[in-house]
């Protein structure tokens, strides 16, 4: 079957191109879209070949094509001993092929004229036609291929989705990050497998993830794999990643885990990890509270807006309006509290920048009578222009993302 279509993922948690494939490229695709999995199941041709010749199709050098001498057809109608012509649209980049180079090719057939010679493009840009080295990781994509080809019936659908589902389970566990972060990837994207996982394959997505280190961009990946294994330590595995000194970097993406995962427990967990944390944790900690979408945890974001560190009231302020709007999401009759607190925060004359703007971002998703005033008080007497402008902002456009400085 064909993998059924998920949701975007966060802006952050999609930060991993070069991880995966490490060349430098203008061109952007969702990651989603460009892990070997994918490319495998949405080409009609995956090929391995030699680059040949190279014409240029237009005047300034963007759209050209390539004669690919195939040496093994991996997937599809391509044999081995053909040619096929590969038409690229580099937009200006260079072209994604090196002459006389072996490479690996995820190519889609071009619709031509009847009669005409049958021409191929990259099923995923420049990310789909990759040199292959005679030594490291990307000297591992032609097998890796024929092995995602392997679970792949005649059309690209997944034909044998219990090999399939370990062979990620254990592509997760890979010592590179690049062949972890594709089989992540792929597994979250292919939704019909995760029914299936057993106890010992989440419970080994979940050491997968404790044991990488912040700071690769696959622990975001790992992190959205958690959340789809239903494993009972899952919530707990993903909070406690925010202890690394570093877990700025994976917030979002454990907070948009816990958001998927929906643990009961969230808010407990986070609350308790609030108690003995620096600033700087308690900060991450309320940012994933209100990612998370824990109402329960509404009474702690409120209780953090008197917090000593303005960066703690800040993301207190933020996860509140965040919790509001997750209300307002299950019951559109809700009536969230909060609006005076977040009134004190803003009023505050010593209040920073980033906390005053927090604060009103924050009252606008409360969108409520009495928070809407607040605003309009603000907007109208408010003596620092700056609070001034953004309460007239938010009251404009109350479901504007908070952009902070």
């Amino acid at each position: 079957m064909r993998p059924r279509p998920t949701p975007v993922l966060p802006a952050a948690a999609l930060l991993v191109l070069a991880l995966a494939l490490p060349r430098a490229l203008a061109e952007t695709h969702d990651p989603r879209t460009i892990t070997l999995g994918w490319m495998t199941e949405n080409a009609d041709a995956v090929v391995l070949g030699r680059a040949a010749e190279e014409r240029l199709l237009d005047a300034r050098g963007a759209r050209r094509e390539l004669d690919l001498l195939v040496d093994e057809g991996l997937r599809g109608p391509v044999a081995a001993g053909t040619t096929v012509v590969i038409v690229h649209d580099g937009r200006g980049e260079d072209a994604p092929w090196k002459a006389g180079a072996v490479h690996l090719a995820f190519l889609r057939s071009v619709p031509v004229p009847p009669g005409a010679p049958a021409r191929w493009a990259p099923v995923s840009g420049a990310f789909a036609v990759r040199a292959i080295p005679a030594e490291g990781p990307e000297a591992r994509f032609p097998a890796e291929a024929r092995v995602l080809a392997s679970f792949l019936d005649g059309e690209g659908r997944v034909a044998k989705p219990d090999a399939l589902r370990e062979h990620l389970v254990a592509g997760m566990e890979d010592e590179d990050p690049g062949f972890a972060w594709c089989a992540a990837t792929d597994f979250v994207r292919q939704e019909f497998l995760h029914a299936g996982l057993t106890a010992e394959q989440g419970a080994r997505i979940l050491s997968a993830f404790r044991r990488l280190p912040v700071g690769k961009a696959t622990k975001e990946a790992l992190a959205l794999a958690v959340s789809c294994t239903r494993d009972p330590a899952a919530a707990r595995t993903l909070v406690e990643a925010l202890d690394d000194p570093r877990a700025r970097l994976v917030r979002v993406a454990v907070g948009e885990a816990l958001r998927r995962t929906a643990s009961p427990g969230t808010a407990t967990l986070v609350a308790a990890g609030l108690a003995e944390a620096a600033p700087a944790k308690r900060a991450d900690l309320l940012r994933v509270l209100g990612l998370a979408g824990a109402l329960d945890g509404a009474p702690v974001a409120r209780e953090r807006l008197a917090d000593a560190s303005p960066e703690v009231r800040t993301e207190a302020a933020q996860a509140l309006g965040l919790l509001a709007r997750a209300a307002r999401e299950k019951d559109p009759g809700a009536r969230p509290a909060g609006r005076a607190e977040l009134e004190r925060v803003v009023s505050a004359a010593a209040a920073a920048p980033n906390e005053a703007r927090a604060a009103l971002w924050a009252l606008a998703q409360l969108d409520d009578p009495e928070a809407w005033a607040v605003l309009r008080r603000l907007a109208a007497e408010d003596p620092r222009e700056d609070v001034r402008k953004h309460a007239e902002r938010f009251l404009r456009s109350p479901r504007q993302a908070l952009i902070l400085e």
